[in-house]
């Protein structure tokens, strides 16, 4: 066609080029542009935004202040086995404990399995007699003959001072509320009367003061006696 240029012709090709050069200098400074828009507009990523944001450090946490543990003196330590036993056992064991030799002697008779019939023949404590009808305390006492003899030595010595520190260990054991009634023993505190002993009586025959001291007993739920009976029949 003669209206068409060849494409031989070096001005054509010349025209080309230049136009296809112009067309791409317009259009690259365009898109570069916009891909800079954009990072602009885009958010920055979470490394980048915590770079400017200093490190904090956890609250601490305030813990709840505990009690001490408050220790037990080595009078508490020696009655603390037997403390909460009720009062009628206890008594026995107390009398018991200062006669060590004849724990030993009726330990061993009553591992002969005798006729307890021939207890009454026995030249025994009255404590030793009736804790016979037990043999687990008898057998108990005997196995700790070291615990039983400092007890019963501390309560030939000062048998007040023994009973005080029977009623701490019972006061504590309450307050902890390890020491309560159960179905087999009831557990009473009460308010007694007692003479201050720590004030001496003068020659002008003043009457010492009296203190009001909580007691707690411990006695068992039921008639032991009635018990045992109840079982024979």
């Amino acid at each position: 066609m003669n209206h068409l240029k060849s494409t031989n012709d070096p001005y054509y090709c010349s025209a080309v080029l230049c136009r296809a050069l112009l067309i791409a200098l317009i259009i690259l400074p365009a898109g570069c542009n916009k891909d800079d828009q954009e990072s602009s507009k885009s958010p920055p990523t979470q490394a980048s935004a915590e770079q400017g944001v200093p490190p904090t450090d956890p609250m601490p946490v305030e813990q709840a202040p505990v009690a001490p543990v408050q220790p037990l003196t080595s009078l508490e330590s020696l009655v603390a086995p037997i403390a909460l036993y009720p009062d009628p056992l206890l008594a026995e064991m107390l009398v018991a404990s200062s006669y060590p030799l004849e724990i030993v002697q009726a330990a061993r008779w009553l591992e002969s399995k005798p006729d307890l019939a021939t207890l009454s023949t026995k030249n025994w404590d009255a404590s030793i007699m009736r804790l016979a009808s037990v043999p687990l305390v008898i057998k108990m006492m005997n196995d700790h003959l070291d615990w039983t003899t400092q007890l019963g030595d501390a309560f030939l010595a000062n048998p007040s001072e023994v009973m005080g520190v029977i009623q701490a260990l019972r006061k504590r054991a309450v307050d902890s509320g390890y020491l309560k009634d159960t179905p087999e023993q009831k557990v009473t505190a009460q308010m007694v009367s007692v003479e201050d002993k720590s004030t001496e009586t003068s020659q002008s025959g003043v009457t010492p003061a009296v203190l009001k001291k909580e007691v707690i007993t411990i006695s068992p739920a039921v008639n032991v006696n009635v018990v045992v009976a109840s079982v024979k029949n």
